[in-house]
C-alpha cells in the first residue's frame, strides 16, 4: 500500500474494527479508492468508503 491507502486503511479499522487491536489477527481486505477528494483537510472522507473484509485469520497468542 502507498501513502494514502495506510492512511485510509487505518482509519477503517480505528472507526469500524477498533476490536482488531486487541489482539493478534492477519486481515486482508480491498476498499476502492475511485472518487478521493483532491488534497482533502481530513481523513474523514474514508468513513464513506466501503471495505470488504476478504479474509481474517485470528493468531493465538
Amino acid at each position: 500500500m502507498g501513502g494514502w491507502e495506510t492512511l485510509i486503511w487505518n482509519r477503517i479499522v480505528r472507526i469500524q474494527h477498533s476490536d482488531w487491536v486487541n489482539r493478534p489477527r492477519f486481515v486482508v481486505g480491498q476498499f476502492d479508492l475511485k472518487g478521493l477528494p483532491n488534497n482533502p483537510p481530513t481523513l474523514a472522507f474514508a468513513d464513506e468508503i466501503k471495505s470488504a473484509i476478504l479474509l481474517e485469520h485470528k493468531i493465538a497468542g
